[in-house]
């Protein structure tokens, strides 16, 4: 997107707004691209996705403001927070999917709504007659086609519109409505752990005065057969609270993935690793406290959500401030779901759980969570007050991102009335000054932030000495892509790879690495040569000459750290969730015919590791000096 603003009103201003593959057709008219960007000088061609990178400040914060003005709305005399409320002093609003505003998803309407409110700004500058809308996203053409008629404007839908599914879900529970899919899920969960309630479990105990709780995964798996704990979210404070002789109690909340399928086998693996810690650590599953008290506590709660929702109807007609916006189409479906779907009985559960869990634990000193701001995180905060354990710290794992709004709410949610305020930890520890900006420049109050060493990432101190990457004699040009959590990104990594392919060096070498939650399978890659690896990322960085990756991955700041070159995808898709955003010396490629020009120029630049992104110190000292608090 050039860096001019947008012209005046243009007298019989015709709008195509495209929001479908390939180029706009040519005609009298002004094409918008949805999904694209573009370096075309010309008027007649605007980039939405540019004009989201120009203006992202005040887009975000327009947003921002917009679900804090939801959750504050006044509905039959009482405020939205308020008639939510679950717990004293705890509303189930903030375990909601509008208040966790998680646009990472893939189903998310989140990136929608924000490009319409730039949308917004463009009509009102522009003064169209008329809209053209192409695009088979029906919750976006059920917005736009509501606002134009606010604002008076004509609009015709030239393409035609595919319907889409009522529900995100990708399983057999789109097919249902919502209360039926809640109610399927728990009689799912129920048949599922009945082998765990009815195996034997040992008391749950504390080793010491400090917790740790998190999700039981990112374990090291050369680590797992010995039953020896070791997990990438916490690295070697592991074991540096055994040389500070610091017990600790391990809560962790299962998740199933490749390594632990179950949770019989999430608790034969935590048994093993209380086995091995010899008292100098104790562990459990937050799922250990499940029992029948439990699933009707969980029951209760969903069941009184859903009579609040009743009466809350009147919360689709919000529309962001001094705007003629209506972007509940958008945001319908997750709030359904989130207030009487599958994730509300989820959500019920997990707060039962960790009610149960947290409250039998001996006077804890201090606990420290994974901090990303998700729905089971604002249950701990309130259980973990409720119970009366000692100061509460939030720690992000990796990277605070611009466009990752899980790590933003508006200024105002951090006021404390004691009325159902947003759920806080006492302290919210940063690994970095790069997080410390992002937090304090999100409004975040400066008196509860700490600085930490980024766990995740000390192995760089390790590899500082292939900073300077450089290529053997007579190798051809070296690619590591990297791939995203989300499939649809990493298919799209590869087609740009093959588009590149065509005009590379032909001894060039393309080596990619999927990311842990989707493998790839041969049919995603069948049109080119490439090399699949699971190797450690650091030792994939010192053999290759340039990285490319999405806009979204974290790999791009071990690659920038360690000085390799880097290109990012940025096609439009998404926003420009990268770590990097903002910082010099990036290299972008709008467009697959733009990659292989990109790569070449990435790898012509001297290799120079990026300033200081993290706290790095093997000792840990400012993570000593916070659990010593």
């Amino acid at each position: 997107m050039p860096d001019r603003e947008i012209d005046n009103a243009d007298k019989d201003c015709v709008l195509l707004v495209w929001d479908l593959e390939g180029l706009p057709p040519v005609g009298d008219w002004t094409a918008v691209l949805w999904r694209q960007y573009t370096d075309e000088k010309s008027r007649k061609v605007v980039s939405i996705p540019g004009l989201v990178d120009q203006c992202a400040d005040e887009l975000r914060a327009r947003y921002l403001a917009w679900i804090y003005d939801l959750g504050e709305a006044r509905i039959r005399g009482g405020r939205v927070v308020d008639h939510l409320q679950i717990r004293p002093g705890f509303s189930y609003w903030w375990m909601s999917s509008l208040a966790q505003k998680f646009n990472i998803s893939g189903t998310s309407g989140i990136d929608d709504a924000i490009k319409l409110l730039a949308l917004e700004r463009l009509v009102n500058e522009r003064q169209p007659r008329i809209i053209l809308l192409a695009t088979g996203n029906q919750r976006l053409a059920v917005c736009v086609q509501n606002f134009c008629r606010n604002q008076g404007i004509g609009v015709e839908s030239r393409y035609g519109v595919v319907a889409q599914s009522r529900k995100n879900f990708s399983s057999v529970f789109r097919f249902f409505p919502y209360s039926w899919c809640a109610f399927i899920y728990l009689t799912w969960y129920v048949v599922r752990v009945i082998p765990f309630l009815l195996r034997r479990k040992p008391t749950l105990k504390s080793a010491g005065e400090v917790a740790f709780i998190d999700v039981l995964t990112h374990l090291d798996r050369r680590a797992i057969p010995a039953g020896r704990f070791f997990s990438n979210y916490w690295t070697e404070l592991i074991g540096k609270l055994s040389e500070w002789q610091i017990n600790s109690t391990w809560l962790h909340l299962f998740f199933r993935h490749s390594g632990i399928a179950s949770p019989i086998q999430a608790q034969s693996q935590v048994e093993r690793f209380n086995e091995n810690a010899r008292g100098a650590q104790f562990h459990a599953l937050i799922e250990r406290s499940l029992n029948i008290r439990v699933i009707f506590k969980a029951l209760r709660d969903y069941l009184a959500i859903r009579r609040a929702k009743t009466l809350l109807s009147e919360i689709s007609k919000i529309c962001p401030g001094g705007s003629d916006l209506d972007l509940w189409p958008l945001h319908v479906e997750e709030w359904n779901d989130s207030l009487g779907g599958k994730e509300a009985m989820i959500n019920c559960l997990r707060l039962a759980l960790f009610e149960a869990a947290v409250s039998s634990l001996a006077c804890q000193r201090i606990g420290v969570y994974i901090a990303e701001n998700q729905p089971w995180e604002m249950a701990l905060i309130y259980t973990w007050k409720a119970a009366g354990h000692g100061t509460l710290v939030g720690t992000p794992h990796t990277t605070v991102r611009f466009w990752d709004l899980r790590y933003y709410y508006d200024r105002r949610s951090y006021e404390r009335r004691q009325t159902n305020d947003l759920p806080m930890p006492d302290l919210l520890a940063v690994n970095g000054p790069v997080a410390r900006d992002a937090v304090l420049g999100g409004g975040f109050p400066a008196d509860r932030v700490r600085e930490v060493e980024a766990l995740r990432f000390l192995y760089l101190l390790r590899t500082r000495e292939h900073s300077a990457t450089t290529s053997p004699a007579g190798r051809g040009l070296r690619v590591l892509a990297c791939g995203d959590f989300l499939p649809e990104v990493s298919r799209r990594i590869i087609s740009w790879l093959e588009v590149a392919a065509s005009t590379l060096p032909p001894d060039t070498t393309y080596v990619f690495k999927p990311h842990p939650a989707y493998p790839l399978t041969s049919t995603d890659y069948s049109a080119m040569k490439l090399e699949i690896t699971e190797a450690p990322l650091h030792d994939l960085l010192s053999d290759c000459d340039v990285v490319f990756a999405s806009n979204i991955t974290s790999a791009v700041v071990d690659a920038y750290c360690m000085g390799v070159p880097t290109v990012q995808m940025r096609d439009g898709s998404s926003f420009n969730l990268s770590p990097l955003r903002g910082l010099k010396g990036m290299i972008s490629a709008n467009t697959p015919e733009e990659l292989a020009g990109a790569l070449l120029e990435a790898k012509g630049r001297a290799s120079e590791a990026g300033r200081q992104y993290f706290y790095l110190d093997a000792a840990l000292p400012r993570w000593r000096v916070l659990l010593s608090e």
